[in-house]
């Protein structure tokens, strides 16, 4: 996803306004505070097969989300 604006909504309180938002497949990675660059080749996206595409949007499988995401979750 691409940070696009931030706007204050009160006192010491944001909203983060984001654009291209998309599926990536998961990986690991160092935790850091505040926002950092992750290296364009850590990002990989949905291959075909793992997504459809949905009102010109590309939506992740349900075998997509279940094998990479719901563990990451659960």
């Amino acid at each position: 996803m691409d940070l696009v604006d931030v706007e204050q909504l009160g006192e010491g309180s944001y909203a983060w306004i984001f654009k291209n938002v998309r599926c990536i497949h998961p990986f690991s990675i160092k935790g850091q505070r505040r926002l950092y660059h992750v290296p364009d080749e850590r990002i990989v996206e949905p291959m075909k097969g793992e997504f459809l595409v949905e009102d010109g949007e590309k939506v992740v499988t349900e075998e997509f989300w279940q094998k990479y995401y719901l563990p990451l979750i659960s």
